[in-house]
C-alpha cells in the first residue's frame, strides 16, 4: 500500500469493501440492461399478437424484478456511506470544541468528485458527439449538476389532483420522465450528493447551536435525525400520491427524497462519537459478531420484495389485490423507499460496528481484491455504462427476423458470459487509471488542508 492510499482510505477498514459491494451492484444492473438480459426477460409482442418470453414468463419475470433493484440499492449504499463518513469530522470538531474549516472541507469534497467527473464527462461526451455538452444547458446541467433540478415540474406537483382527478392515475399523455442526455448517465446521483455536501455544515451549524448544550446532544441528534428519515419518507408518499405519471422521479431524486438514506449514515456517525466512552447501544451491539444474520436478513427481504413484484408482473389480474398498473407503480416506490432504507441499515451498520471483528462479511469485505475494487470504484461508477455499451456494440451480431416473427433477438447465451467479465475489466481498469492517475494525486493534494482548527486560535486570529 502506498503512503497516498494510507493517507486517502477511511479508518474504517470495512469501508472500502462496502463501495465495492454497491459499485458492483450498480454494475450488474447496467450490464443486464445493457448486454441484452433485459429484452430477453421482456415480453415480446409477435406480429401474431401473441406474447413470448424466452426465459420463461415466471423465470424472466423474476429476474427482471430482482436485478433491477439492484443499482437503486448500490446507489442507497453510496449515499449511507457518505452520511457516515463526512459527518464525522464535524461532529469531532464540536465534541473537541474545534472549528471545521469550510473552505478546506469545500476543497476536499470538490477535489473527491468533480477532476474524475469531468475527465470522464468530457472524454465520453466527445466520443459519442454530445452536440450540448459545452452549451449553457451542458455547462449548468452537467458541468456544475443542475440536471436533476432543472427537470422538474413544480406544476405537476401542485396541481396534481385538478389535472387528473385521482391522484394514483396516469395523466393521458403518459409521460415517462428521461433525463437531459449526460453522457456519463449515472451523474444525477452525483447532483444529489453535491446537495448533500452542502446541507451538511448548515445542518452542523444548527445542531451545534440547538443541541450542544444539552445533557446528552449526541441523543437528541439521533432523535432528530429519526425525525428527519421519517419526514423524508413522508415527503415521498406525498410526492407519489400528487404526481399524476411517472414524473415523479425527479422530485424523488433530490435531497429531501435521499436525505433519508444519507440520515442513516449520519446516525451511525454520531453513535461512534461515543462508542469509547459508552460502547454501541445494545440493539446494535451484536450486528459486528453476527453480521452474516444481519446480511442474510436484508437478502431475505429483499428477495420477497422482488418476488411479490414478479408476481404482480406475471398475473396482475389476480395478485397483489388487482392493483391497476398505475397504481401499483406508485405503490411500488412507497415500499421500495422503505425497503432500501431498511437495506442499508441491515448492510452497513454491521460493517460500522462490527470494524475489526471477526466474521464471514467482515472477512470479505476486508479481503484484499475488494478492498481494491472499492478503492477505484468511483472510476468505475462513472465509466462502466459507457464501457459496456461499447462492449455490447463489439461482441452484438445481428439475429435475422424470421417471416413470421419479425422480431431481432438478442444473443443472450453467447454475449452475456462473454461481455460481463470483459465489460467489468475494462471499467476497473480505466477506474485503476483514474485512481492512480489523477484522483489519487488530487486528493493527496487537497488533504493537505486542515480541516479543523481549534475555536481559539480562530479568534486570535480574527
Amino acid at each position: 500500500m502506498t503512503s497516498q492510499e494510507k493517507v486517502l482510505r477511511p479508518h474504517w477498514n470495512q469501508i472500502e469493501g462496502l463501495r465495492a459491494l454497491a459499485a458492483t451492484s450498480v454494475f450488474v444492473l447496467h450490464a443486464w440492461v445493457l448486454l441484452g438480459m433485459a429484452f430477453a426477460s421482456a415480453e415480446l409482442i409477435l406480429p401474431s399478437g401473441q406474447s413470448e418470453h424466452l426465459l420463461g414468463l415466471g423465470l424472466s419475470k423474476l429476474l427482471l424484478a430482482t436485478v433491477g433493484h439492484l443499482g437503486a440499492t448500490g446507489v442507497s449504499l453510496f449515499y449511507a456511506i457518505s452520511g457516515f463518513l463526512l459527518y464525522q469530522p464535524f461532529l469531532r470538531a464540536r465534541v473537541r470544541g474545534e472549528r471545521l474549516a469550510l473552505g478546506p472541507y469545500l476543497v476536499r469534497r470538490a477535489a473527491r468528485i468533480i477532476p474524475a467527473y469531468w475527465l470522464a464527462l468530457v472524454v465520453i461526451g466527445l466520443a459519442e458527439g454530445s452536440e450540448d455538452l459545452f452549451t449553457w444547458n451542458g455547462i449548468v446541467n452537467y458541468f456544475f449538476f443542475g440536471e436533476i433540478y432543472t427537470t422538474l415540474n413544480l406544476d405537476h406537483l401542485i396541481h396534481a389532483h385538478a389535472r387528473t382527478g385521482d391522484p394514483l392515475k396516469l395523466a393521458d399523455e403518459n409521460a415517462y420522465f428521461v433525463l437531459s442526455g449526460n453522457p456519463v448517465q449515472v451523474a444525477w446521483t452525483l447532483c444529489v450528493e453535491v446537495s448533500f455536501y452542502l446541507f451538511l455544515p448548515v445542518w452542523s451549524w444548527v445542531m451545534g447551536k440547538s443541541v450542544h448544550r444539552r445533557l446528552n446532544p449526541i441523543r437528541t441528534e439521533v432523535a432528530v435525525l429519526v425525525g428527519v428519515i421519517a419526514a423524508s419518507l413522508a415527503w415521498q408518499i406525498w410526492v407519489l400520491t400528487r404526481v399524476p405519471n411517472v414524473e415523479f422521479e425527479p422530485w424523488l431524486m433530490i435531497l429531501p427524497s435521499s436525505i433519508d438514506i444519507f440520515a442513516v449514515g449520519m446516525i451511525l456517525a454520531c453513535l461512534s462519537t461515543v462508542v469509547k466512552e459508552r460502547g454501541w447501544p445494545k440493539l446494535l451491539r451484536s450486528a459486528g459478531s453476527r453480521a452474516s444474520a444481519w446480511w442474510l436478513t436484508a437478502g431475505i427481504g429483499y428477495l420477497i420484495l422482488t418476488s411479490l413484484e414478479s408476481r404482480y408482473n406475471t398475473d396482475r389480474a389476480k395478485s397483489l389485490f388487482s392493483l391497476t398498473l398505475t397504481d401499483f407503480l406508485h405503490y411500488e416506490r412507497m415500499v421500495w423507499a422503505f425497503a432500501y432504507l431498511g437495506l442499508v441499515i441491515l448492510i452497513l451498520t454491521p460493517a460500522v460496528v462490527g470494524d475489526g471483528a471477526k466474521s464471514r462479511v467482515s472477512r470479505f469485505l476486508t479481503w484484499r481484491y475488494t478492498v481494491w475494487v472499492g478503492l477505484v470504484s468511483y472510476g468505475l461508477y462513472l465509466w462502466h455504462v459507457w464501457i459496456l455499451g461499447r462492449v455490447a456494440d463489439l461482441l452484438a451480431t445481428n439475429s435475422a427476423a424470421t417471416a413470421e416473427e419479425s422480431i431481432v433477438r438478442v444473443p443472450v447465451i453467447e454475449l452475456v458470459p462473454v461481455g460481463v467479465p470483459i465489460g467489468f475489466a475494462a471499467s476497473l481498469a480505466v477506474a485503476a487509471l483514474s485512481w492512480y492517475g489523477l484522483e489519487s494525486r488530487v486528493l493527496a493534494w487537497a488533504h493537505r488542508l486542515p480541516l479543523a482548527r481549534s475555536r481559539s486560535a480562530k479568534s486570535s486570529a480574527d
